[in-house]
């Protein structure tokens, strides 16, 4: 994800990943964060990333993604 260079884009939020059909401007999405496993469902697509965070690391990302997304979306953490 990319962070903001100019205040006027605070509802522009941008991704990439390796394959192109997965990058672009973040909206009309669901992320879903459980212990194990990142989703990011698309109009195009999921993209499923797993991870394997501490307690705090999970803590962190539970704190930091709606920040990251300014809350657009829909975002589920499951523990």
């Amino acid at each position: 994800m990319s962070y903001l260079d100019y205040e006027d884009e605070s509802d522009y939020i941008y991704f990439e990943t390796h394959n192109d059909e997965y990058a672009g401007e973040l909206k009309d999405y669901e992320m879903v964060l459980t212990k194990e496993r990142f989703e990011l469902s698309l109009r195009n697509g999921k993209i499923e990333v797993l991870i394997y965070p501490t307690d705090k690391e999970c803590s962190e990302l539970k704190e930091i993604l709606p920040i990251l997304t300014n809350k657009t979306g829909k975002l589920i953490v499951n523990d």
